[in-house]
């Protein structure tokens, strides 16, 4: 069973052979998907399920939740044609492929908005703008703060395990990848973001060559979530592609 869209945790029951019944339980605590989004959104008011042609004003941000709700692997930000970055995968079947391909196309060509997707919506609250890295409300405020300009943010999710935790990409306005964050959810996340801030400042100093280690932009919190967030790596294709 998939996480519901409010973060139940119910057991789930199924049958085995014979017809004896057993009861399986999922993680404890496992956040739905408004939970999941707000953890990038902390200082504003909690994230909602859009409705399809639902308006929205100038303000409102909307992520396209793929595959679903009760399975959030993907927040892809709607309106914006360099979202179609996230959807980049490797392997998987060809009608795997064949349906990333149409999913990028509709991202870039702005098709996707007019189907029934659903959609996680968050309506800022209008206040003054933070003065330090410690007032941000959102990453995506924290974010614009560390790099100096306007950025747009979808969020990365892994399978439903302990030690998964919410990854921010960041995009440059033109569609460009800008960074990576990772925000802690639980203290064995908060614990993995530490170590792994560590060792990246580690390696860095070590002055290696022929290693091409992230470097830390920026390490703090979020309200009272863990941030890490880390450069781009860029591939020899991406560099001969600029």
């Amino acid at each position: 069973r998939g996480w519901s869209a409010h973060g139940s945790d119910d057991p789930t029951r199924r049958p085995q052979d014979g017809g004896t019944t057993v009861t399986t339980q999922q993680p404890h605590h496992a956040p739905g998907v408004l939970d999941l989004a707000w953890l990038t959104w902390p200082g504003h008011p909690r994230p909602t399920l859009a409705r399809p042609g639902q308006r929205r004003g100038t303000s409102v941000r909307e992520w396209y939740v793929l595959p679903r709700t009760s399975d959030a692997r993907l927040f892809v930000p709607v309106g914006f044609a360099g979202a179609d970055r996230m959807l980049v995968r490797h392997g998987g079947g060809r009608l795997a492929r064949t349906a990333r391909a149409a999913l990028q196309a509709g991202i870039r060509t702005g098709w996707l908005a007019r189907t029934p997707l659903p959609r996680v919506r968050i309506a800022p609250t209008r206040l003054p703008e933070p003065t330090t890295l410690q007032d941000a409300r959102s990453m995506e405020e924290l974010a614009a703060s560390v790099l100096g300009h306007p950025v747009v943010t979808g969020v990365l999710l892994g399978p439903p395990r302990l030690n998964r935790k919410p990854v921010v990409e960041v995009f440059h306005p033109d569609g460009d990848v800008a960074a990576f964050a990772k925000v802690a959810v639980n203290e064995l996340t908060t614990e993995l973001v530490r170590s792994e801030q560590t060792n990246l400042e580690r390696l860095a100093a070590a002055g290696l060559t022929g290693l091409r280690i992230p470097k830390v932009l920026h390490a703090g919190h979020l309200a009272e979530h863990r941030v890490l967030m880390l450069d781009v790596l860029h591939s020899s294709q991406d560099e001969a592609r600029q």
